[in-house]
C-alpha cells in the first residue's frame, strides 16, 4: 500500500483486496486513473505511515497545522499550566479545553452536560493577560450561580456583580412616596411600587439576556476584555434581537452593531450539530473566510437545502423557497468545526477521570420570590427565637446540631416533620409555620428548577428530578405529563414499578418525577445519570438513598446530583452542612465514589 499526491488529489497505490478500506474511508474510485483517489487531506492523514514524497509532505503540513488544532478539539489533556486558586485543579480533559480555548479569539465549548463548562470558562480568563472588565450572559435562573462560581475559581480579583431589578417606592417631587387611594377614606392609601433597573458598578457584570433592551448602552459602550455566553444555543436565532446584538445585524445605517469583546467564549452542552442550520450565525461569525463565507454553500452543503414551490409570483412564474431543516455531511461539518472554532469531548472519553457520583450546588436567584424568601426567613427567626433558650441557636445553619443535642440519635433518622412532632407546643407552632413557608417558597422556585430540567432534555439526557412536597412534584407533573413517570406517596404501591420500568425502558420517557420518601427507596433508575433535588429532605440518610436509585449496578456513567436552592434561603444555608454531614459519612465507609464537591457545573 502507498499514497502519493497527483495534482490535487491524493492517490491510493493498492490491491483489489483493500478496496473497501478506503471505501470505508470515504475516498472515491476515479474511473480514468481506476484507482482510489481523494482531495481531502484530512482523509488521506488516516493513512500517513504509508504516504511517500509530496503527498507525505501535504499530510505533515496539515497534522502540524489544521491537524493539530483538529486533534486539540478532542484532548482530554494537556500540559498547559492554568492559574487556579488555593485548593482547586483542573481535571485533566478541562486543562484540554482551556488550551484549546485560550489559542482561539472566538470559541465555542461544547462538552455534554455535567463536565465542566463553566470552570473551563473561568480558566480561559484566567489565563488572559490582565483583563478588567468582563461580561457574562446566561439564562436568569443561572445568573447567581455564575457569580458564586466565578467567585470560587477566578484568580483575576475581579468584583463581580449581577444586573437586576427590584421594587421601589415611588416618589413625588419632594422625595415622598405617593400612594394610590384610601380603602376606606381615613386610613392612608397604599404605596405605590415601581420597579428599576440595578447595573452593578464591578468589573465582572453578569446579565440576562431578557434585560438586554434595557441596558443597550452600557453593554455597547464598552470594549470587554472577554464575554462570556451560557446556553449559547438560545442565540441561534439571528431575526431574535437578544441574538442581533450578539452577532450583529443588517448592513449600512441600519446595521445593528454586536457587543463587542476582545475574546468571546460560548458555551453549549446541547448538540445543536444536529440541525446545522442553527449554526449559521456562529460560523459566519468565527469562521467569516471558510464555514461561514458563503450561505448558500453552507445550507446547500449541509443542510440538505432544496427549493420548493409555495406559489405563484405575480406574472405566472414559480415562487420558491429554499427549505434548510434537514442534514448533510456532518462529518465533514463537524471535522471544520472544530478546526475553526469548537471544542466537544464526549463524556465517554472522559469517563475515567470523573469520579463515579458528584454532588453539586446550584444557586437560583431571589429575583421575582423575595417576598417567599424573606417570609420563609422571617419564620426561621422566629423559630429560633423560640428555640434560643433551650438550644442556644443564633444561626440557621446550626438548626441540625442544635436539635441533635436535643434529641441525641434520634434526629438522624427523622423527617422534617417528625423533627416538628418532637418540640415543645411553643417551639412546635413556629416550626410549622416555618414549614409552611418553606413548601410556598418551594412551589415559586419551581418554574426555576424546570427551566434547569428542560435545559438538560435540550441536550438529549433523561433526568431524575425528587421533590419533597406532593405539591411541588404536582407541578411538575402537569408540565411534563406524557414524557414522564410519577411515583409519590398517591401512587398504589402495584403501580410504582410500571412507572420505574417506563422511565428505564422507554426512550420517550425523559423525566421521572419522585416523591423522596416514596420514590427515594428500593427502586433501580439507572437510565439517567442526572438526579435534580427541587427540595432538601433534612435526613441525609434520606438523600443519599435516592441518590442511589441512579448510582447502582446498572449504571454505565458518572452520577452527577444537583441541589437546586434560591440563594439567601433556609435550603441554601443547610446544603453545605447536610452535604458535609453526607460526605464524612462517605468518609467513614468508602468515599470513593464522591469527589470533592468544589468539581462542579
Amino acid at each position: 500500500m502507498e499514497i502519493v499526491s497527483e495534482g490535487d488529489l491524493f492517490v491510493a497505490k493498492i490491491t483489489f483486496a483493500q478496496r473497501d478500506i478506503f471505501k470505508k474511508a470515504g475516498w472515491s474510485f476515479h474511473p480514468r486513473l481506476k484507482k482510489w483517489t481523494t482531495k481531502d487531506v484530512h482523509k488521506a492523514a488516516d493513512f500517513w505511515e504509508f504516504a511517500s514524497g509530496n503527498a507525505r509532505k501535504q499530510i505533515d503540513a496539515y497534522r502540524g497545522g489544521a491537524g493539530a488544532v483538529l486533534e486539540a478539539s478532542w484532548a482530554t489533556d494537556s500540559d498547559i499550566e492554568i492559574p487556579s486558586p488555593v485548593g482547586k485543579e483542573y481535571l485533566p480533559f478541562q486543562r484540554a479545553g482551556v488550551a484549546y480555548a485560550i489559542a482561539k479569539k472566538d470559541c465555542l465549548i461544547a462538552d455534554p452536560p455535567g463536565l465542566g463548562k463553566t470552570i473551563q470558562a473561568i480558566g480561559t480568563t484566567n489565563k488572559l493577560s490582565r483583563p478588567r472588565r468582563g461580561l457574562v450572559i446566561c439564562p436568569a435562573s443561572l445568573k447567581v450561580n455564575w457569580q458564586r462560581e466565578i467567585g470560587r475559581w477566578s484568580t483575576l480579583g475581579l468584583t463581580c456583580g449581577l444586573v437586576t431589578t427590584r421594587v421601589e417606592d415611588r416618589l413625588d417631587a419632594r422625595g415622598e412616596p405617593l400612594r394610590g387611594p384610601s380603602p376606606d377614606g381615613k386610613r392612608k392609601g397604599p404605596k405605590l411600587k415601581h420597579t428599576v433597573d440595578v447595573w452593578p458598578d464591578t468589573d465582572i457584570v453578569i446579565i440576562n439576556k431578557e434585560l438586554f433592551e434595557r441596558h443597550l448602552d452600557a453593554l455597547k459602550n464598552e470594549l470587554w476584555d472577554f464575554i462570556i455566553i451560557d446556553e449559547a444555543h438560545a442565540f441561534c436565532n439571528p431575526k431574535a434581537k437578544s441574538s442581533q446584538h450578539i452577532w450583529g445585524y443588517g448592513f449600512g445605517r441600519n446595521r445593528v452593531q454586536p457587543i463587542r469583546g476582545r475574546k468571546r467564549i460560548f458555551l453549549t452542552g446541547t448538540p445543536i450539530t444536529t440541525k446545522p442550520i442553527n449554526l449559521w450565525p456562529f460560523v459566519k461569525a468565527m469562521d467569516p473566510d471558510g464555514l461561514g463565507k458563503s450561505w448558500e454553500d453552507y445550507v446547500y452543503t449541509y443542510c440538505g437545502a432544496y427549493e420548493e414551490t409555495v406559489g405563484r409570483n405575480q406574472d405566472g412564474s414559480p415562487k420558491t423557497r429554499i427549505v434548510t431543516d434537514g442534514a448533510s455531511n456532518l462529518l465533514e461539518l463537524n471535522r471544520k468545526l472544530r478546526q475553526a472554532f469548537m471544542v466537544r469531548r464526549e463524556k465517554t472519553e472522559v469517563l475515567t477521570e470523573l469520579p463515579p457520583k458528584r454532588r453539586e450546588i446550584v444557586l437560583l436567584p431571589s429575583d421575582g420570590i423575595a417576598k417567599q424568601v424573606e417570609q420563609e426567613l422571617s419564620r426561621v427567626r422566629a423559630m429560633l427565637s423560640k428555640y434560643e433558650d433551650i438550644l442556644g441557636i443564633e444561626d440557621p445553619r446550626l438548626v441540625l446540631n442544635g436539635l441533635n443535642k436535643l434529641f441525641p440519635e434520634q434526629i438522624e433518622e427523622k423527617s422534617f416533620e417528625e423533627v416538628g412532632m418532637m418540640l415543645t407546643n411553643e417551639m412546635q407552632v413556629a416550626f410549622e409555620e416555618m414549614s409552611e413557608y418553606r413548601k410556598a417558597l418551594a412551589i415559586a422556585k419551581a418554574p426555576m428548577v424546570k427551566e434547569h430540567v428542560d435545559r438538560l432534555l435540550e441536550a438529549g439526557e433523561k433526568v431524575i428530578l425528587f421533590c419533597y412536597h406532593k405539591e411541588v412534584a404536582q407541578y411538575f407533573k402537569k408540565y411534563y405529563d406524557n414524557q414522564c413517570a410519577f411515583v409519590t406517596g398517591s401512587t398504589p404501591s402495584a403501580k410504582r414499578q410500571a412507572q420505574v420500568d417506563m422511565f428505564q425502558e422507554d426512550p420517550d420517557c425523559r423525566v421521572f418525577i419522585g416523591n423522596i420518601a416514596a420514590a427515594g427507596v428500593g427502586f433501580t433508575l439507572t437510565a439517567s445519570h442526572f438526579v435534580v433535588f427541587a427540595e432538601l429532605s433534612w435526613v441525609p440518610s434520606e438523600l443519599e438513598q435516592a441518590e442511589d436509585r441512579a448510582w447502582r449496578i446498572g449504571q454505565d456513567h458518572w452520577v452527577l446530583v444537583q441541589h437546586l436552592v434560591v440563594d439567601g434561603s433556609l435550603d441554601a444555608r443547610l446544603i453545605e452542612v447536610i452535604i458535609d454531614r453526607m460526605e464524612t459519612i462517605s468518609q467513614a465507609l468508602d468515599a470513593r465514589h464522591v469527589r470533592d464537591k468544589t468539581q462542579a457545573a
